[in-house]
């Protein structure tokens, strides 16, 4: 069985006393005792360590080795995805980041739907969210993330790496299969998703401006947030090779 992975913000050699959050996720979550053997990892800084815990009442206490590069395992990839309902951007997020993303750019759509949220609470719940689909997912990195931003300068952010760039349309005559065959092993990709109802012409006209392609995921409807994690999972496995 895999080592326990816990994130660690200030992960350094020797003994550290773990957030309270962390240390819940260690003691009470997963129920681990003294002598217990965890994977300590700074996603910031793309460091990780082995870790003995050595108590865990009041506060885990941990004794921590020497920090060393953590495996980074995400891909050059970035989603850029429409502001939809509920809680779905977080469920894409989380898809997103144990899929290898690199990149999530949310932005604002003509069909978004708003939620209000107090000034960068949104932001640092998508912060949490990425970094515990990192643990969970064994990446010692997570995605940046960032907006919600107007789509034009959600699309300006997508790095000019990412030559192969593809924006889901349903009425594409392309399929993503078809754009695929184009897609080597470590290029830099970009795939557009709009939000449940789909982009505007002229939303599919800026992204071409912006040299994406339109594509379909075939005759079947999918929901926003189905649509986006089928078009990452292909593009992430023809970027692995």
């Amino acid at each position: 069985m895999s080592r326990l992975r816990v994130p660690c913000s200030d992960l350094r050699e020797g003994r550290l006393t773990l957030a309270a959050d962390e240390g819940r996720y260690v003691a009470r979550v997963h129920r681990l005792d003294r002598g217990a053997d965890v994977l300590l990892f700074d996603a910031a800084r793309g460091v990780e360590c082995d870790a003995v815990v050595m108590e865990v009442r009041p506060r885990v206490v941990v004794a921590a080795g020497p920090p060393r590069p953590a495996p980074v395992l995400g891909l050059p990839l970035t989603l850029v995805l429409g502001v939809a309902k509920g809680e779905k951007v977080d469920d894409v997020l989380r898809a997103a980041t144990a899929l290898g993303a690199a990149r999530v750019l949310v932005a604002a759509t003509a069909r978004s739907v708003p939620r209000v949220a107090s000034p960068g609470a949104r932001e640092r719940r998508w912060e949490t969210i990425a970094v515990q689909a990192a643990r969970q997912s064994g990446r010692g990195d997570v995605p940046i993330v960032a907006g919600p931003a107007p789509l034009a300068a959600a699309l300006a952010e997508v790095p000019e790496s990412a030559e192969w760039r593809v924006a889901l349309a349903p009425t594409a005559r392309q399929s993503l299969a078809a754009a695929l065959v184009r897609l080597r092993a470590g290029e830099g990709a970009a795939v557009f998703v709009g939000p449940e109802g789909g982009l505007e012409p002229g939303e599919l006209a800026l992204a071409a401006a912006h040299r994406f392609t339109p594509v379909s995921l075939g005759p079947l409807v999918l929901r926003a947030e189905l649509a986006a994690v089928a078009a990452l999972a292909a593009t992430a496995c023809a970027l692995r090779g």
